[in-house]
């Protein structure tokens, strides 16, 4: 006998299962497939904080990030904790990147910025080079390594 039947194994029917589990609640997830296909798969089951200014979503975004590390501690579920990459092409773009720098600093969520090299036509100067891309045509990058 189960307290809560779950339909597809994704990322909601996941999280649901166990936070019903750490409730004390027996759950059963039925998946249609061998793995998750369908929505979290189409959404690339991302956990996105930094899509979200500090406030009540973003501390969703950092919770649902933890989880998805708790669970891949305890099975394999082939989370790949890559970070987010955010490019601005505009000087607009680029000072909300860095107005979100701060308030993410404020919180302690962790995001660095990249901007191209002053020897470039367009005279940017890179204030670090961007791990494993090095520095690029793009103008500026405000990443999070942690997602």
């Amino acid at each position: 006998m189960y307290d809560i039947a779950l339909i597809g194994s994704g990322v909601m029917g996941t999280f649901h299962a166990y936070h019903a589990a750490l409730a004390g609640k027996k759950a059963v997830v039925f998946e249609k497939d061998l793995q998750p296909m369908e929505a979290s798969v189409r959404n690339f089951g991302q956990v996105v904080p930094s899509g979200f200014a500090p406030g009540r979503w973003h501390f969703y975004g950092r919770y649902g990030t933890q989880l998805y590390k708790t669970l891949q501690s305890k099975c394999d579920i082939g989370i790949r904790n890559h970070g987010s990459i955010y490019i601005a092409n505009t000087p607009d773009e680029a000072q909300l990147l860095g107005e979100l720098q701060s308030q993410f600093a404020q919180v302690g969520y962790h995001a660095t910025e990249f901007t191209k090299p002053k020897s470039s036509k367009n005279g940017l100067q890179c204030k670090r080079p961007m791990p494993q891309v090095g520095c690029t045509s793009h103008k500026k990058f405000l990443q999070n390594p942690a997602g």
